[in-house]
């Protein structure tokens, strides 16, 4: 009985070892901070600012989801922190090229940093109007950062134009 014991005693031991060795070596990375204008006009290039941070010097990139409000399609990408100076510290911005649109749609952003080991930061969320209202200032804590990537995500639009015969 003892034997018994002892071995289901040493699994545990065993499996908690396994569990922490899962856990251990990283500290997940943090956006601390972010700006996207509430609206922009058709036919522009949206600029998103980020600035995210990792104890641990390890930020790979941002996974970011971008979807239509009111429209089903969403895509998922991955922006790829190619410069290394960026891997502790990364404050910059990538852009999406919108559309001419003929009437007011908006874009949500899901972004979330994620570094070599596969740590996830915190979600930040942003939503853009596009439409025909005055653009925004962008404020001047961004105005010196450099672009990190583009994003890629096709508009579906509402009217097909219908061929008269």
């Amino acid at each position: 009985m003892k034997k018994l014991y002892f071995l289901i005693l040493l699994f545990f031991l065993g499996c908690t070892a396994i569990f922490q060795g899962v856990n251990q070596g990283g500290n997940p990375p943090s956006i601390y901070d972010s700006y996207a204008p509430s609206n922009i006009l058709p036919s522009r290039i949206l600029k998103v600012f980020l600035e995210a941070e990792d104890p641990d010097g390890d930020l790979k990139g941002f996974l970011i989801v971008a979807s239509q409000l009111g429209v089903n399609p969403q895509s998922t990408n991955f922006l790829l922190l190619k410069e290394p100076k960026l891997k502790g510290h990364c404050k910059g911005f990538f852009t999406i090229d919108i559309p001419r649109l003929d009437e007011t749609e908006f874009l949500k952003l899901e972004i979330t940093a994620i570094d070599e080991r596969g740590l996830k930061s915190n979600t930040v969320e942003k939503t853009v109007r596009i439409g025909f209202d005055i653009p925004e200032i962008i404020p001047s804590k961004w105005q010196s950062s450099e672009k990190i990537g583009h994003l890629f995500f096709e508009f579906l639009r509402d009217k097909v134009m219908e061929k008269s015969y």
